[in-house]
């Protein structure tokens, strides 16, 4: 089954690049640096300028094994838009009613965020490939009152990833607290 064999090959690829640029030429750029870096995988965020017509012309350029996402899909419009466009997964930060059934009926993934248990199960319930944990669940998941197998029939079946964002604002957070000066 082509989903299966998406989310093992997503999953082997361990990173996936979230572009969150500013222009279409930054992103066209950045995309470029990440295939020459032997990257098989970008997520274009919906934040930025173009980004639907960008899909296209990865997924219109790249190869076959190249998989091409569209990440902080927040409508199901959007979403149909990104399939319609070639994105072979879609990533929201959040449980968007309906998107895993649309990415699942077109063969293709669908990657859903979650905080607290409830939402990890609303999504993998919804049909989700894979479920993306907030950064603050996963450092807090011993705070949650859940008894441990509670814990264990939320979480055991779903595939859990965990998120994290690093950018500009984050690099010079980093840079100061090293001080080693912003960039």
């Amino acid at each position: 089954m082509k989903k299966s064999a998406d989310v093992r090959k997503l999953l082997a690829l361990r990173v996936i690049p979230v572009l969150r640029l500013g222009s279409r030429r930054d992103t066209e750029t950045a995309i470029d640096c990440l295939i020459e870096a032997g990257f098989r995988t970008v997520e274009l965020t919906l934040t930025t300028p173009d980004a639907i017509e960008l899909i296209g012309s990865l997924r219109r350029s790249s190869n076959a094994d190249f998989l091409v996402g569209a990440g902080t899909v927040l409508d199901l419009g959007s979403a149909q838009d990104c399939l319609d466009a070639g994105a072979d997964y879609l990533v929201s930060p959040c449980l968007v009613p309906g998107m895993a059934a649309l990415a699942n009926d077109a063969g293709r993934l669908a990657l859903t965020g979650a905080f607290t248990p409830a939402e990890v199960l609303a999504a993998w319930r919804e049909g989700a490939a894979v479920v993306k944990i907030s950064r603050s669940l996963s450092r807090g998941l011993s705070r949650y009152s859940l008894v441990s197998d509670r814990r264990r029939v939320v979480f055991e079946y779903a595939r859990l990833f965990q998120g994290r964002s690093v950018g500009s604002r984050h690099r010079q957070q980093r840079h100061r607290s090293e001080g080693t000066g912003g960039g």
